[in-house]
């Protein structure tokens, strides 16, 4: 369902630009389910709402028509079976409704406490040891290793317990561990569930090594200041504050190939960049990345306003440019297991049609710019890399 919604708004449906977390659509969707339920038609959050429930009505309409499904295959047909039944316990629009707020809950809840769990297990190896040593017995025991984990397996699992509690914030029935206000979080137990599985399959198939230390900032979300990196999301009181974290990558067991690990070069609002071509600008503070993008990696366009640039240039202090970038300072993984990583985050300026304002293009490039079709960059670049 949500890969349906994400591939609708691929092909132009603006019903899912709330699920996409598009600002111009609806503001910020991270704080939606946790706003006062205002029904203001002004408001963006409506709008957006309201596009996002009629195309979640239209995917269960589509689903009531078709036949010959035979059994659930996801949460759609469970919904459709409770309505069938006689005594259903929910109404149409309380199920749409339903689906819509999981878009939200069911995945920034897990990856900040899961990153939380990481920094803990990776500073701590008496932690890491008892919990694979918990995780190898249940292993052991399987009559199948390739079988699902099953409900008495995931209740004995006590040390994991802990791991996950202390992220969501210990379950408190005063407070709602994920950010909502002084109640519980109806999906804490779920999240915790998430998490177990996960700690499950990453101590049992894989072995990790810091390469890299990093400061992270706990509260209201994970921040990592060091490379512009955000993961929002509360993980409740006891989270807040400032820990240092000594897990910035994980290196993968070269066998194991379930798991792509994708490292983000991502350049924000605010991101200064070196600007490497003759168009006359020397440096271009980034306002945003083009098509409502949260940030842009390597060969991505953003939109900037020219802060430094020389004297009888083409481009003068204070324009607002679009540029190319060509260079980032956070490390990428490559397909072939290597990383490229550079020493400042930079820019080639183009104009709104993509084509170069300067005529030549200083330092290293990275291959990669060839995937987005600037082959004009790679023509005119120093060095390739």
């Amino acid at each position: 369902m949500r890969n349906q919604i994400w591939r609708e708004r691929r092909e132009g449906d603006e019903g899912a630009v709330l699920a996409a977390g598009r600002p111009q659509q609806v503001g910020s969707p991270r704080l939606g389910p946790r706003q006062p339920p205002l029904e203001q038609p002004s408001f963006k959050l409506t709008r957006g709402r309201k596009n996002v429930m009629k195309m979640l009505k239209e995917m269960m309409d589509e689903r009531k028509k078709a036949t010959g499904r035979q059994e659930s295959i996801d949460f759609f047909d469970v919904l459709l079976e409770e309505l069938k039944e006689e005594k259903h316990a929910m109404s149409e629009n309380v199920a749409l409704d339903l689906i819509f707020l999981l878009l939200f809950v069911s995945f920034e809840t897990t990856a900040c406490g899961i990153t939380a769990i990481l920094c803990f297990l990776s500073d701590n190896p008496k932690a890491l040891q008892e919990l694979t040593e918990e995780h190898d017995y249940i292993q052991k025991k399987k009559p199948d290793l390739n079988s699902e984990i099953t409900w008495e397996e995931y209740k004995s699992m006590k040390f994991t317990s802990h791991d996950t509690a202390e992220p969501a914030g210990g379950a408190s029935k005063d407070f709602m561990a994920f950010g909502g206000g002084r109640r519980l979080c109806v999906g804490a137990d779920f999240a915790k569930l998430q998490m177990a599985i996960f700690l499950h399959c990453l101590v049992t198939k894989y072995r990790w090594k810091v390469i890299k230390g990093g400061k992270m900032v706990l509260g209201p979300g994970l921040q990592f200041p060091e490379v512009g990196r955000t993961l929002m999301g509360g993980l409740g009181n006891n989270l807040f504050g400032v820990v240092n974290s000594s897990v910035e990558t994980m290196t993968r067991p070269s066998h194991c190939d379930a798991i792509c690990q994708q490292i983000r070069t991502f350049i924000q609002m605010r991101t200064n960049l070196k600007v490497v071509d003759n168009s006359g600008a020397k440096r271009v503070m980034c306002i945003q990345s083009l098509r409502g993008k949260k940030g842009a990696r390597l060969g991505d366009t953003i939109i900037g306003s020219v802060k430094e640039a020389q004297p009888r240039g083409k481009v003068k202090k204070g324009d607002v440019v679009y540029g190319v970038v060509v260079r980032a300072a956070m490390k990428r993984g490559r397909n072939d297991g290597s990383e490229i990583q550079f020493d400042d985050n930079a820019i080639v300026l183009v104009n709104n049609k993509g084509e170069l304002i300067g005529t030549r293009v200083f330092g290293p490039v990275p291959h990669e710019l060839r995937k987005k079709k600037h082959l004009k960059i790679l023509a005119l670049a120093e060095h390739i890399v």
